[in-house]
C-alpha cells in the first residue's frame, strides 16, 4: 500500500485520483476472496457456491460502491476489518504465532489508517485475554505476552509515527480539524456522558445508529447479530464474541463523537462511521437467514421496532428544528433524496418504507434460494445493490461532474499563464475556498493566499471562487478574464 501511494504522489493529479480509484477496487476484490473464505470457515457444509453468492451480497453493499469512487479510507478500513476477522478466526482455532504477529501488524495498521477504529484494537484485546486467559497453558501464555508486548511498543511507535507525519503535513487550520476529530476534541463529549442527560443522549443517539444499519443493510445486521450470539451460546467460538464487540464499540465510538452534531439531522443515524462492519454482518446475515425455519415472524418484528425509533427521530427532529443535513453520511436511507425538494420528516418516513419493501424482497429471495434456484436468486439481490450503487452516484457525484470538469479547464488556463505572471495568487472570502482544488491539480506551484484584493498587482495571476463579491471590480481591472465551475480566472 506505501508503494501504491507513492507512485500516486509521482502521477497527474487526474491520473492519480484513477489510481486510487483502482486501488479501490482492488481492494474489494481482495476484500470479497478473504470474505469467502470466512464464509467457508463459519459453514458446516463448505458449500463453495454458496460462500461466493453471499460474499458478493456483502461486498456489493451500495454505500461501498459509492464510497470506490473516492479517495476517502472507507475502502480500505473496510477491507482490513475482514482481513483482521480472517486472522483473528484463524488465530483462535489454531494458535500459530505467525497468525497472531500478522493481526498485530493489521491492528496497528488500521489504528492509523483512522483514529475511529481504536474500538476493533479494544474489541481485540479484549477477545485474545479471554482467550489467554480461559484455555492457554502457562508456557503458551508467556509467549503469546511477549509477542503482545512487541505489539504494544509497535503500536505506540505507530502512533508517534502518526503525529509526527500529520504534524509536517498538514496547514495550521487542518490541524484544528484534526484535533476536533481526535481525542483531544472528544474529551469534553465523554464528560457530558457522566449526567443523566449526558446518558439519555448517548442512549439516543445509539439506538438511531442501530436503526440506520438495520435499514441500510436490508434488515441484515440484525440477523447477523442475532447469528454471532447465537454461535457463541452454541459453539462458545470467540471470533463470534470479537465481532460483536467490534460492532457495539463501532455505534459506541460513533455515537459519542455524533452528540456534538445536534445542527445536522444526519447526526442522528450517521452511517459512515459505521458501515465497514455491515459487510461481515450483511454476510452472516444471509446465513441466518437460508438457515433459519422461521423468517416472516422475525422480519416483521424488526420493521415493528424500528417503527417508534422512526417515531422518536421525527419528534427530535421536530423538537429542535432540525434542518441541515449532510445525506452523503447517511448513504444507506438515501436512494430517494433529492436535495431541492428535502423535507426532514417526509424523507425519513420514505426512507423507512422504502428500506421495509427492499428487506421484504431480499429475505424473501434468500428464503426462496436456499431451496431452488440459488446463483439466478441471489444474483438478483446484487443486481439491485447494483442499481441502487448507480442511483447514489447519481444522486451526489453526477450533479458536481460537469462543475469539476469545467474546473480543470480553468486550471488548466492558469497553468498555460503561470510563467508569464509574477506570482498566482488565490483571494479567499469568508469561510470559501478553493485554493485546495488549484494546489491538487498545480502540485509544484507556489500559490499565495490573500483575504485582500487591494494587495492584488497588474502583474498577478488571480485566482478566486466564483461567489467572490469583488469579480466585478477584477473584471474591470484585469484584461483577460473567465468564469468555469467553481473557479474565476484573472490576468493582463
Amino acid at each position: 500500500m506505501p508503494i501504491c501511494v507513492r507512485i500516486c504522489s509521482e502521477l497527474d493529479s487526474i491520473y492519480a485520483y484513477r489510481a486510487a480509484v483502482t486501488i479501490n477496487f482492488m481492494l474489494m476484490i481482495i476484500a470479497y476472496a478473504v470474505l469467502m473464505r470466512i464464509i467457508m470457515a463459519f459453514q458446516k457444509e463448505k458449500k463453495v457456491s454458496y460462500a461466493a453468492l453471499i460474499s458478493g451480497i456483502a461486498i456489493l453493499y451500495p454505500s461501498w460502491l459509492y464510497y470506490s469512487r473516492s479517495t476517502m479510507t472507507e475502502i480500505l478500513v473496510m477491507s482490513m476489518y475482514i482481513v483482521i476477522c480472517m486472522l483473528m478466526s484463524q488465530y483462535l482455532e489454531k494458535g500459530k504465532k505467525k497468525v497472531l504477529i500478522a493481526l498485530i501488524l493489521s491492528l496497528v495498521y488500521i489504528y492509523t489508517v483512522h483514529m475511529r477504529t481504536i474500538r476493533i484494537v479494544i474489541a481485540a484485546c479484549i477477545t485474545l485475554t479471554v482467550q489467554m486467559v480461559t484455555y492457554w497453558k502457562q508456557s503458551k501464555k508467556t509467549q503469546v505476552l511477549l509477542i503482545i508486548i512487541f505489539g504494544i511498543g509497535l503500536f505506540l511507535t505507530a502512533t508517534q509515527l502518526k503525529t509526527y507525519i500529520t504534524g509536517n503535513i498538514y496547514t495550521d487550520n487542518a490541524q484544528q480539524m484534526i484535533t476536533y476529530n481526535d481525542y483531544s476534541g472528544q474529551i469534553s463529549k465523554i464528560k457530558g456522558i457522566f449526567s443523566l442527560t449526558g446518558i439519555r443522549n448517548l442512549m439516543i443517539s445509539f439506538v438511531c445508529k442501530v436503526w440506520y444499519l438495520g435499514l441500510a443493510s436490508f434488515g441484515l445486521f440484525y440477523w447477523g447479530i442475532a447469528f454471532c450470539v447465537k454461535r457463541l451460546k452454541e459453539h462458545k467460538k470467540l471470533i463470534y464474541l470479537f465481532i460483536l464487540l467490534a460492532t457495539a464499540g463501532e455505534i459506541a465510538v460513533t455515537a459519542i463523537y455524533t452528540t456534538g452534531i445536534g445542527s445536522r439531522i444526519d447526526g442522528l443515524t450517521y452511517g459512515r462511521y459505521n458501515e465497514q462492519i455491515l459487510p461481515v454482518l450483511m454476510a452472516l446475515g444471509c446465513m441466518a437467514v437460508m438457515q433459519s425455519t422461521k423468517v416472516v415472524k422475525p422480519s416483521v418484528m424488526i420493521s415493528g421496532l424500528q417503527l417508534p425509533l422512526l417515531v422518536l427521530i421525527l419528534y427530535l427532529i421536530r423538537r429542535y428544528d432540525q434542518t441541515n443535513i449532510h445525506a452523503y453520511m447517511i448513504l444507506g436511507i438515501s436512494y430517494l433524496f433529492n436535495d431541492q425538494t428535502f423535507e426532514p420528516l417526509s424523507y425519513h418516513i420514505t426512507a423507512y418504507v422504502l428500506s421495509v419493501i427492499l428487506m421484504a424482497v431480499v429475505i424473501m429471495i434468500l428464503r426462496i434460494g436456499q431451496k431452488k434456484s440459488l446463483p439466478i436468486l441471489l444474483a438478483i439481490i446484487m443486481t439491485m445493490e447494483l442499481l441502487l450503487g448507480m442511483r447514489l452516484a447519481a444522486i451526489f457525484s453526477e450533479n458536481t461532474q460537469m462543475a469539476n470538469f469545467r474546473d480543470i479547464q480553468l486550471i488548466n488556463i492558469v497553468e498555460q499563464q503561470q510563467e508569464e505572471h509574477n506570482r498566482l495568487v488565490y483571494v479567499q472570502e469568508g469561510d470559501r475556498s478553493f485554493a485546495d482544488y488549484l494546489q491538487f491539480r498545480l502540485r509544484d506551484a507556489q500559490i499565495e493566499l490573500l483575504y485582500d484584493d487591494s494587495e492584488l498587482t497588474d502583474d498577478d495571476l488571480i485566482v478566486t471562487d466564483y461567489l467572490y463579491s469583488g469579480i466585478e471590480k477584477l473584471k474591470i481591472k484585469y484584461a483577460n478574464w473567465k468564469i468555469l465551475g467553481h473557479l474565476a480566472v484573472f490576468y493582463n
